[in-house]
């Protein structure tokens, strides 16, 4: 069956890629819409079937840009379609709370540690200010690639692609001009797009509701909320008091390179 996405863009249903949809398809405030077809945003790749390949491959993905941690990608790592030249860059963010530790480690952190302390709603809006404080490199680099087209169609994705990859969107959403709505509620479909994930996760995380951790514990890493995302916008108010101050003293973008990005992602709307 297929499925309406973000920008009103219909494809095929991925079978195994979660969270899987097209940036493209929204107005922006000056009266443009950004066009379907060149950026699109998912959870990792590792667990694609052969079908959610060909679908990458017709739809004609140059670039990758994987976020997620060294780690992550060594133990998950991402799967291409066949034949293809597509380039796959690794631009890994891992905040302080990340935690890799095995599993065992982490049911008795929960269990006796002090992960039995943690609140993870606060852990995740703390790792959105880590995003604009911590990691100005590469989401710099990931803008400007966005910009140039020669690397497009392009697919911006980390595990679930929920956080990073949904902080790294709204960058560019921001510098395409899109109304903070339209950013907040594109940033909030991901809950729809991972439900299934979500099923999956708790199934892997039953052990712990066994033992006495509460299930909803667990939710604030699962869900997408529009909390996590406004911490990280008032972080960069915070530091540089505009939006405009962050992108061109943090991130390095330039007047021109700004431009350069609306012209290629952007399109006039026909009137007449």
């Amino acid at each position: 069956m297929p499925v309406t996405l973000s920008g009103q863009q219909v494809l095929k249903e991925m079978e195994r890629i979660y969270n899987f949809r097209d940036l493209g398809g929204y107005h922006t405030q000056n009266g443009s819409f950004v066009r379907k077809g060149l950026i699109y945003r998912s959870g990792s790749l590792d667990r694609a079937s052969d079908s959610d390949l060909q679908v990458l491959s017709d739809l004609g993905i140059r670039t990758i840009c994987d976020l997620r941690t060294h780690q992550e990608k060594e133990r998950w790592p991402d799967r291409f379609p066949r034949n293809s030249h597509v380039k796959a860059l690794h631009f890994p963010i891992k905040v302080s709370k990340h935690n890799e530790s095995g599993f065992i480690s982490q049911l008795f952190s929960l269990l006796f540690g002090e992960a039995r302390k943690l609140n993870y709603a606060q852990a995740t809006e703390d790792a959105y200010r880590e995003y604009v404080t911590d990691f100005r490199s590469e989401f710099s680099q990931i803008i400007k690639l966005a910009a140039e087209p020669s690397n497009l169609p392009m697919l911006i994705h980390c595990a679930a692609g929920k956080d990073r990859t949904g902080f790294a969107c709204s960058l560019l959403q921001l510098l395409l001009g899109l109304p903070q709505e339209t950013i907040l509620a594109d940033y909030l479909l991901t809950n729809r797009y991972l439900e299934q994930f979500k099923v999956e996760m708790l199934d892997k995380l039953k052990v712990f509701f066994i033992l006495g951790v509460s299930k909803q514990k667990f939710m604030p890493l699962l869900d997408a909320r529009s909390e996590y995302l406004l911490a990280a916008f008032d972080q960069i108010h915070r530091e540089h008091g505009t939006i405009e101050a962050y992108f061109r003293d943090a991130l390095g973008i330039r007047a021109e390179e700004r431009t350069q990005l609306q012209e290629t992602l952007l399109e006039k709307v026909n009137r007449s």
